[in-house]
């Protein structure tokens, strides 16, 4: 299968802004700085319940630092995260598109390898061969500009699949140093 990229988020790393590493955060308007995961290692977490996308992509990071996080609490809603963790409940990882509004009581930073959401699409169709699949084929190189225009007015986050006809769209996690 030929997969298509259309838009890709970095993930996040949310700290209450009376948290003493919230100090290595960069000012307003500058690039994020880098924070390494395991320097929260014994911090309380916020993240996305077990069956959320972006849950299995934080067990990656937390997998990769080496270490199982305190969950304190988990839930199915990413704005909730950002307010828990502006209530200095715990820390939390979001879509960088989270943070955007986000202007007190947070500090956030970049994680030290650049996790990105990314957002891909292929044709699929239920024969390899024949007319289903070359229809497959002519709507997804058709269509490929309208969805990247389309997803660039949206929060992707919310697309777990997306279905339309023969077209799907998946998120997935990649790391990308």
């Amino acid at each position: 299968d030929t997969y298509y990229p259309l838009k890709q988020e970095e993930l996040v790393l949310i700290i209450p802004s009376g948290h003493p590493l919230a100090e290595k955060a960069a000012p307003s308007g500058e690039p994020l700085a880098t924070l390494d995961l395991t320097e929260l290692r014994y911090e309380p977490f916020v993240l996305m319940d077990k069956t959320s996308t972006l849950r299995s992509s934080c067990d990656l990071l937390f997998e990769k630092a080496g270490f199982a996080p305190n969950i304190l609490f988990e839930t199915n809603n990413t704005s909730g995260i950002a307010a828990m963790v502006q209530s200095t409940l715990c820390c939390g990882i979001i879509p960088r598109y989270y943070t955007l509004g986000l202007t007190e009581g947070v500090a956030c930073f970049s994680l030290p390898e650049k996790w990105l959401l990314k957002l891909r699409c292929t044709g699929i169709h239920s024969a390899r061969t024949g007319i289903l699949g070359k229809l497959s084929a002519i709507i997804l190189r058709t269509n490929i500009n309208y969805f990247k225009s389309w997803l660039s007015t949206v929060n992707f986050t919310y697309v777990s699949i997306f279905a339309i006809m023969p077209l799907v769209i998946i998120l997935s996690l990649r790391s990308q140093p």
